[in-house]
């Protein structure tokens, strides 16, 4: 949810304007800024909020058997996130103008807008798994419960 929130952050800040180099400078690209230190701020503590529930999720639902095969399952989703965000920054090059080689030409702030929509769709199949979730390992649960 916090990912989505940056997301829309970083599309706040861009909407309305457009990254030219009449409202941000000619070298706007060349020298590092602060434009998006809030939102990868708040990417930053999802992460961190994030990795370590969905460790002690696979730790507390997978045998002992597959722990360690968990935990490299986390790596392994992370690449595949890699790969599919590559896909979609493809497609959209390949299928609008937003994103041209001069970025001072494109759109950023409708790209960031599609990737908002995409989060917040991503956060409503999240809780339709939470709701259809049921823990496989429910006696640690009522030992844990009970002391």
């Amino acid at each position: 949810m916090l990912y989505s929130v940056a997301l829309a952050l970083a599309s706040l800040g861009l909407g309305g304007t457009r990254f030219t180099t009449a409202t941000m400078g000619a070298d706007q690209f060349d020298q590092p800024n602060n434009q998006l230190m809030v939102q990868f701020l708040v990417i930053g503590v999802d992460e961190a909020f994030h990795f370590p529930g969905q460790v002690a999720l696979y730790y507390q639902e997978f045998p002992k058997s597959l722990r360690s095969t968990s935990t490299a399952m986390i790596s392994l989703l992370i690449g595949i996130g890699y790969y599919l965000s590559k896909a979609i920054i493809d497609s959209v090059r390949r299928s609008t103008g937003w994103l041209p080689d001069n970025i001072n030409d494109g759109r950023l702030d409708y790209v960031f807008w599609l990737l908002t929509a995409i989060a917040f769709l991503n956060f409503g199949y999240y809780l339709l798994c939470t709701k259809l979730f049921k823990y496989q390992n429910t006696e640690n649960h009522e030992n844990e419960a009970s002391a």
